[in-house]
Parts: structure tokens; C-alpha cells; sequence
């Protein structure tokens, strides 16, 4: 029996907790570390939290180094002599699967449960690995499954858990399995994996599942995610196999992080798709009081406190004449701080998250949408706002601003800069004929680069060239 030990006893041991179910048949948990002086001492979950220095004094296998900041934990107990060969990363869970009790899956069809063993008897489906919430990057396997299945192609879409987007899926005739497994990476031993004709991995979070997969089965592995990402997550890239894996960027900034990492390979570019959206007009869009808004998941990554503060800089005179939108979900702590920061300013609003048709709604009502992203690889809202004839001010941080024409179809800001974003909001409300013109220029962003049938066309030609390849 393996004897075990987490660093961090805080939220990451709590959500850890909650993921798994550990096989006490074959581990036993003697401990918990931590460097909060005021845990130290306590009982957690029947078990003692020590300091770093008594806990190495215990009889253990491995330590499991948990949080943010598993990577500086990690030089900590190396620092303290402990072989590094002991020490297991979250995102290195999977490489010791018999840890935990596998828990059953549940597979989706057509609105219908239907049994491992149906989807085990279809051959050479695309499986692609992702989640059923309402983000950015999950949307966009969304729509690439929506396309593969209407071109043909037999699709399973494998997920962690449950989530909004589960009825589009099922709609669409496209099975779902949810299989907790994956929640830590551990791809158990499934037939339809073995069936597979391409897998296809969305997002970092994937990649321990990489060196858990079939050999011999392609994979197209897509990635949306910033710097910080790479970094929290504590994972060593550089030790990836990549060589039956074609990686994809959803933009250049995209493939910076990954470029640091994969320098050897070569730069391959998919950007999303959007479905065109319902247009409401208004003609009073750019004549009454101007709408600022910033839509998106209320994040200090969106950058909705430079916004704000953007906001506070502005004459009184010109903040008069506009109101100021965050939109989106307003639940975690960040969120609270920013309506406590924004109470002094009457015509500062949040309106909370939407649906679709509610988005597209408050579209019609929007002068401007701004991206004040610290870093953003390609912020759909900015594509949606195109669609819609509306004018972006885009962060030099976000991959949107590669097909901002400055002053042109849109108006960038200096990345973290309140006082540049404060004067380019009052310049739009001096200059709103030149704003309009802006905003029928940037029609063509959507039209010349994210259509669906541009993303249906790309799509189509990067799975049929793995099918081709390994034929």
C-alpha cells in the first residue's frame, strides 16, 4: 500500500476531494502540508495538517503538491531534500490511475441514455475531447462537431461532467459521454477510443491526456489558452510526444506560449467560426447616449477593473453622455470588488450574464464594445460586434486586434494603460460620424476571416488530411 501526502490544504485539496474517489485498498492517506501557520495543528478530513519540516519526519510514498503554486512547492521540497521523484503534479495524476476507483460514465444520444456497449460497436469515429459549458473555446468544438457531423462524419464528444451546452449537442444527433475519469487526466481503457479514426484534444487542459492515448491514432490538438495558463498549470510540456499530434493555435497570440515551449514545430493557425447572429437595428445607436460595454466572463484577465477605472479618468462632462455596461457573470470575489469600486458612478451598470438571443438583443443597444483584456487570444465579442456594424476599442493584448485597422474598422489601446483607454472613450464621444464609419468598416473582419463557412472549409481540410495520412 502506497502512503501519501498533500501540500495545500486549501481549495485545491477541497476540489481534488471532490473530483476523486481514492482507492484505500491500495493508498493510504497519512497526511496534509502546509505553509499557513494557523492551519498547522488542525484536523482536516481525520487528518493532521503539518509544517513542511514535521511532515517529512512521516513514513510516505509520494507527495502531491496541490494549487497555483505547485511549481514553487515543488523547489520547496526539493529544497528540504525530498527526491523529486516522489513529487506528483496534479497534471501528473494520470500516470497513477490505480490510486483511484474508476466511476462510471453516462452516454447521450439523440436526448437518450444509451449503453457503453452501443457506443463501443460504432467504428472509426472523430472523438473530441472538451466541455459542455458556454465558453469560448468549448463553443468552438461546438461548432467544428456540428460541422463534421453534417459533412458525415460519425462524432462522440467526450466530457468531465455535465453542463448548459449538453441539449445542442443532443440536438444536433451528436453522443455525448460523460465520464468523470477525465477529470484527472485518466483516460481509461475504452473501445471507442480504440475505434477512433482522429481524436481531437481541445484546450491546455488536455494535454496529460496526450501520452495516455493510442499511438496510433491522429490527433489534432487545439489550443486557445495565454501564458498564465501554461504556468499555473505545472505541467511539463517539453516532456510531451508530439509526434503523432498536429497542434493548432486559435491565433498568432496563441502560439506564442506554445512557440516557447515547441519552438521545433511548425506554426499552424485555426481561428473559430461564428454562425451569422440575428441583427436588431438602431438607428439611434451612435446619436444618443453612447454604450460602452464589455462583455465576457468577469475576470481580472478580461480586464473589467481597467474599465472601470478608464471610466472614473473620463471629464465629467463627457461620461455624461454615455453609459457603461459589464456584462456577464458577476459571482466570485473579483466580481464583488468591482460593483463595490463602481458605486460612485451612477451611469456605470452591471447587467449580469445572458443567454444568446438576450446577447444579440443587448447588441442593438451597444455603441461600443471594448476589450480591455490583460491577455485574450481571440475575444469573440470583438467578431460578434463586427457582425453587428459596432466598433471595437481592442486591448494590444488580445489576438483581435491583428485585424483592427487602428482608427480604421476600430480603435486599439495600450494594454494595461487606463489613461489611453479613458481618452480613446471620450475621443468617440467627440467623433461619433467617424465612429458609425468605423463600424460599417469593420463588417468585413467578420465576413473576410470568421464566417462559419471559412471555419467549415478549414475544419473539413485539417481532419480529411489526417484521415489521408494515416490511410
Amino acid at each position: 500500500m502506497e502512503k501519501l501526502m498533500f501540500f495545500g490544504a486549501g481549495q485545491a485539496y477541497r476540489n481534488l476531494r471532490n473530483k476523486v474517489e481514492f482507492n484505500f485498498e491500495k493508498v493510504e492517506i497519512v497526511g496534509l502540508i502546509d505553509n499557513d501557520k494557523s492551519k498547522q495543528g488542525i484536523v482536516m478530513d481525520g487528518m493532521s495538517v503539518y509544517s513542511p519540516k514535521e511532515a517529512l519526519k512521516l513514513n510516505y510514498d509520494y507527495i502531491i503538491v496541490l494549487g497555483l503554486y505547485a511549481g514553487e512547492m515543488e523547489s520547496q521540497l526539493i529544497s528540504e531534500g525530498v527526491d523529486k521523484q516522489k513529487i506528483v503534479k496534479p497534471s501528473e495524476l494520470n500516470s497513477h490511475a490505480h490510486w483511484f476507483k474508476a466511476r462510471e460514465l453516462n452516454v447521450f444520444c439523440s436526448n437518450k441514455t444509451m449503453s457503453d456497449t452501443l457506443v463501443n460497436q460504432r467504428r472509426h469515429p472523430i472523438v473530441l475531447f472538451s466541455s459542455l459549458i458556454y465558453a469560448g473555446g468549448p463553443l468552438a468544438l461546438l461548432r467544428m462537431a456540428m460541422i463534421l457531423k453534417k459533412n458525415g462524419y460519425d462524432i462522440i464528444v467526450v466530457v468531465k461532467e455535465n453542463g448548459p451546452a449538453l441539449k445542442e449537442y443532443l440536438d444536433a444527433d451528436i453522443s455525448v459521454i460523460i465520464d468523470p475519469n477525465i477529470r484527472i487526466g485518466i483516460i481509461p481503457e475504452r473501445t471507442w477510443i480504440d475505434n477512433a479514426s482522429v481524436i481531437v484534444l481541445n484546450g491546455l487542459h488536455a494535454a496529460p491526456f496526450i501520452s495516455g492515448l493510442p499511438s496510433n491514432i491522429p490527433i489534432v490538438w487545439w489550443l486557445h489558452d495565454p501564458e498564465e495558463y501554461y504556468v499555473r498549470m505545472g505541467f511539463d510540456f517539453e516532456s510531451l510526444n508530439l509526434d503523432n499530434v498536429d497542434v493548432y493555435a486559435v491565433s498568432d497570440r496563441a502560439w506564442e506560449p506554445l512557440n516557447k515551449r515547441f519552438p521545433y514545430l511548425n506554426k499552424q493557425l485555426l481561428r473559430y467560426g461564428i454562425p451569422t447572429m440575428k441583427i436588431y437595428d438602431n438607428p439611434e445607436r451612435f446619436t444618443g447616449k453612447l454604450v460602452f460595454a464589455v462583455l465576457g466572463k468577469v475576470h481580472s484577465i478580461k480586464g473589467q477593473d481597467l474599465f472601470l477605472e478608464a471610466v472614473a479618468q473620463m471629464s465629467q462632462e463627457k461620461r455624461a453622455q454615455c453609459e457603461f455596461w459589464v456584462i456577464g457573470n458577476m459571482e466570485d470575489k473579483f466580481a464583488d470588488e468591482l460593483r463595490q469600486k463602481a458605486t460612485e458612478i451612477s451611469n456605470f451598470r452591471f447587467m449580469g450574464e445572458y443567454d444568446r438571443e438576450g446577447i444579440n438583443k443587448l447588441y442593438a443597444q451597444i455603441s461600443v464594445v471594448v476589450t480591455p483584456s490583460r491577455a485574450d487570444m481571440l475575444p469573440t465579442v470583438t467578431v460578434e460586434a463586427a457582425m453587428h456594424g459596432i466598433p471595437s476599442i481592442v486591448s494590444e493584448n488580445a489576438g483581435t486586434v491583428k485585424f483592427i485597422n487602428d482608427g480604421v474598422n476600430g480603435i486599439i489601446m495600450k494594454s494595461n494603460n487606463t489613461r489611453d483607454l479613458a481618452s480613446k472613450m471620450e475621443w468617440a464621444v467627440e467623433h461619433r460620424c467617424e465612429l458609425q464609419q468605423m463600424g460599417e468598416a469593420s463588417k468585413a473582419i467578420y465576413k473576410d476571416f470568421f464566417t462559419i463557412n471559412i471555419f467549415e472549409k478549414n475544419v473539413l481540410n485539417i481532419i480529411e488530411k489526417k484521415l489521408n495520412k494515416h490511410s
